[in-house]
């Protein structure tokens, strides 16, 4: 029926051996990108994109109007398409132990952007002091 999702597995084989492999869930209007992954050893060979050339030649095959890739802004996405749905992570904290992991998950990353900006300022010191020599 319309509302039927049924998992899809594509693999890539080389000399009978699994080189790269793609799974998705699929609808009769959708194609949903679930997980992908390569064998490093063939990652000059462009594996990646061969999974989703032969995705996409399924998914048009199949009529399906939708191939969504989910979730990230990943460079290889660039390369199929310049249509993007945004997400947004919404957290509602439900009592005081709620609020108290919010608070967490905020100290959290503020620590996380201080020691990215603090190691790019130590970066950006080294690289002018060797400029100046």
């Amino acid at each position: 029926g319309e509302h039927t999702m049924y998992p899809s597995f594509l693999e890539l084989l080389h000399k009978g051996q699994v080189i790269g492999s793609r799974y998705a869930l699929v609808t009769p209007h959708c194609y949903v990108g679930y997980y992908h992954s390569f064998d490093p050893a063939y990652r000059s060979f462009g594996i990646g994109n061969l999974l989703l050339y032969y995705s996409l030649k399924y998914a048009i095959e199949k009529n399906i109007h939708l191939f969504d890739f989910k979730r990230g802004e990943e460079s290889y996405k660039y390369t199929w398409t310049s249509d993007w749905d945004h997400n947004y992570d919404i957290i509602i904290p439900l009592g005081w132990k709620g609020r108290i992991l919010f608070r967490l998950k905020k100290w959290r990353e503020a620590l996380n952007l201080q020691g990215r900006t603090e190691g790019l300022w130590r970066r950006i010191q080294h690289f002018s002091a060797h400029a100046k020599k």
